[in-house]
């Protein structure tokens, strides 16, 4: 899910608290398990970092492999 630069805190919140409540229901849930999907929720601060990180990790692999300055 991603939403605009600058969003209000306050609407950012509601916004992972819904995300939160849909994703962690068994209707959306099941499914994914069924077909071997492990889904991770984290709230909107947490998957930013988490972002920045693998962008950080994989960017250092593509420079090692040639493919990337």
């Amino acid at each position: 899910m991603g939403a605009p630069a600058g969003l209000p805190d306050a609407i950012r919140d509601k916004l992972d608290e819904a995300i939160a409540t849909a994703a962690n229901d068994s209707i959306f849930q099941d499914p994914l398990k069924q077909a071997g999907f492990n889904l991770q929720v984290l709230p909107s601060v947490e998957f930013a970092a988490f972002i920045a990180e693998q962008d950080r990790v994989n960017g250092d692999l593509l420079k090692r492999a040639g493919l990337a300055r």
